[in-house]
């Protein structure tokens, strides 16, 4: 309805700046792993999945671009507090720009500082660096002073053996 309205009046965003999955982590009182699921797929699966569905039915097709920041998804340097419950909100994020092709979308995980510190001052300079350039890059991680973005490369594997792979009428 936010979305449609704002379509109406001629002020939809060019971009939508997406937090619902950030957390400080546990709560006063830890919840069970199914209730830690939930939660995730509440926060960070359906409200994109909607999301991407409202600026799916828009009559415009001008470009708008999703920025989803989150934490607890990307390891990077190997300390990082990894929830894996939170990792539903990739699959929405690299969805929707494949299903919808006015949108672009990126993940950009974070771990949170302590409120009021310098550190927690370098992340929203950071972030707002960030947020104010086009990138290219759908996964990036801020940690520290260094931004890490998610590539891949091609390698090239040795020819396969003769006889080596799926057996003619095999079950997997």
């Amino acid at each position: 309805a936010l979305l449609k309205d704002l379509e109406e009046r001629g002020e939809f965003p060019e971009k939508i700046l997406h937090l619902f999955s950030l957390s400080r982590g546990e709560e006063q009182k830890p919840l069970e792993w199914e209730q830690r699921i939930e939660v995730a797929a509440e926060t960070g699966f359906y409200s994109l999945v909607y999301l991407a569905q409202a600026i799916g039915q828009r009559t415009e097709t001008k470009e708008i671009e999703v920025v989803i920041v989150g934490n607890g998804v990307a390891e990077v340097a190997g300390e990082e507090e990894i929830r894996a419950e939170k990792a539903v909100m990739l699959g929405p994020a690299k969805v929707m720009r494949q299903e919808y092709p006015q949108v672009k979308s990126r993940y950009i995980d974070v771990i949170i500082p302590p409120p009021g510190s310098w550190q927690e001052e370098r992340l929203i300079n950071q972030l707002i660096g960030d947020l104010g350039t086009e990138s290219v890059v759908h996964v990036t991680a801020y940690r520290g002073n260094h931004r890490w973005v998610q590539t891949y490369e091609t390698i090239q594997l040795p020819p396969a053996q003769v006889g080596a792979g799926l057996r003619p009428s095999g079950v997997y």
